[in-house]
């Protein structure tokens, strides 16, 4: 990886937060859409896809890069999950995170911090090029939050996505 391309990439994801131009992103809706795509893949349609986040939610990142984000982590998520992909999303002491859990292998935790990293791939059998999680991790650090990677609950991976809450707001009821 050139610096040149991080720096772009770095560029593009921080042009992605809320202000001249970008308008907020209701993730519930956003996420809702992933998983009705996923729903269709082969994979998918044998999964069960659950969301928990307030349906008033908006997020000050915008749809595209919003969507960057999660659906590189949910088709992730769905290539590895058993049974279930489940999405939370919590507000808290200034926080506001977000949780993508599957019921699959998981990741080791000696081996988590690689595949943040551009070209790292610990899945040879399938296709890719092992840039999904490292696109991730830079829109995710582009616009002011962490990505941090854990064990589920069923035993397969949890990753947990934070930013400040000041990119939170309620939407006005329709």
């Amino acid at each position: 990886e050139t610096r040149r391309s991080k720096a772009a990439s770095s560029c593009r994801a921080a042009a992605s937060r809320v202000g001249e131009g970008v308008t907020a992103t209701r993730p519930m809706a956003l996420i809702e859409g992933l998983f009705a795509v996923l729903e269709r893949t082969d994979n998918g349609m044998s999964l069960v896809f659950d969301a928990d986040i307030p349906a008033d939610w908006e997020i000050g990142i915008d749809a595209g890069s919003f969507a960057e984000i999660f659906g590189n982590l949910l088709d992730n998520a769905a290539r590895h999950a058993r049974r279930v992909v489940r999405v939370d999303a919590a507000h808290d002491a200034g926080r506001l995170s977000f949780t993508v859990d599957d019921d699959g292998p998981g990741i080791p935790p000696d081996q988590r911090d690689g595949v943040l990293r551009r070209g790292v791939r610990l899945d040879e059998t399938g296709t890719g090029h092992g840039l999904g999680l490292s696109i991730v991790a830079d829109l995710v650090e582009a616009t002011g939050g962490t990505i941090t990677l854990g064990d589920a609950p069923d035993h397969g991976l949890r990753i947990t996505l934070d930013w400040p809450d000041t990119l939170l707001t309620r939407a006005e009821p329709s």
